[in-house]
């Protein structure tokens, strides 16, 4: 058994998953195996990953899915793991030559119970040849909320341990191909600590065809998965009363996009909040919905 996974979920990404190849190439720690969850490629990402499969360079395990969305093939690819650690690295990311010894080091040496590592995740700029990294603004052991409400800025490099992330599977819902990471990563907040490491074990290049890109379109397209996600954030994740209200109004505007019934039922916000979080809707909810559509044109 492996010490750690690193997990790839793909959708017709064989353009770019070279780079994070040649990566776990250079690995100077070669205590990983390399599971690729293919998500219904269209492109030549089985033919690929076959060649490399020949090369024996990197242990590498393919899964073939059809295609399902993000969250499904990463629980997929949760519940084939049986290493104590798992990290995903998008199939766009690529990882430093130390990544993996500097993930084992700096487990060896963990203090308490702590459910995984949070890390930096270096952005690349290519325009100006410069690599971002940023700092920590407390020490660890912390929740990735409590991180960033410190004032922590921009992405994580996430490591789990494999046995907390198979408690906290991502919710499948029929229609929809997307949810937020962020409504698994917050019910273990509730119950987890991370430990602190500060270096960038990824590095990260967004592309045109990526989440991050078409935010937009995706809200539209997984209204219920985000109604699951703001409702959630009402309530355990809204220490203001106005965040509770603009939580609770996303909850709404996503509920009703999504034809939902029963809105008040589901809802965590109940009585006055929640008719104040319906008034804020009408008068800001619709606004948001007819910005959204108009980024997707």
């Amino acid at each position: 058994m492996k010490f750690i996974t690193v997990f790839t979920p793909t959708y017709n990404r064989a353009y770019t998953l070279h780079a994070l190849y040649n990566s776990l190439q250079r690995q100077a720690d070669r205590d990983f195996e390399w599971l690729i969850v293919d998500d219904g490629s269209t492109d030549n990402t089985k033919e690929l990953v076959s060649q490399w499969e020949q090369e024996g360079k990197v242990p590498i395990r393919y899964i073939y899915q059809e295609n399902a969305g993000k969250m499904r093939a990463h629980n997929h690819g949760v519940r084939l793991t049986d290493s104590e650690l798992f990290v995903c690295i998008d199939s766009d990311d690529y990882l430093t030559d130390e990544a993996i010894a500097d993930i084992h080091e700096a487990w060896q040496k963990r203090e308490g119970d702590v459910c995984g590592i949070i890390a930096h995740r270096a952005f690349v700029n290519k325009a100006e040849n410069k690599m971002r990294i940023n700092t920590f603004p407390i020490k660890g052991p912390t929740t990735l909320s409590a991180l960033y409400n410190a004032g922590y800025v921009g992405d994580t490099t996430l490591v789990f341990r494999t046995d907390i992330l198979k408690q906290y599977p991502f919710p499948e819902i029929e229609g929809e191909k997307f949810i937020t990471e962020a409504i698994s990563y917050n019910l273990i907040d509730l119950h987890h600590q991370y430990m602190l490491l500060d270096k960038a074990p990824t590095i990260c290049e967004y592309l045109a065809d990526g989440y991050s890109f078409n935010e937009a379109k995706t809200q539209l397209q997984n209204p219920k998965g985000w109604s699951l996600y703001y409702n959630q954030r009402a309530r355990y994740y809204s220490p203001t009363l106005k965040k509770k209200i603009v939580n609770t109004m996303l909850y709404i505007m996503y509920a009703r996009l999504a034809n939902a019934h029963n809105i008040y039922d589901q809802s965590s916000t109940k009585g006055l909040l929640f008719v104040l979080s319906w008034l804020y809707y009408i008068i800001k909810g619709k606004k948001i919905i007819n910005n959204l559509k108009k980024a997707c044109r």
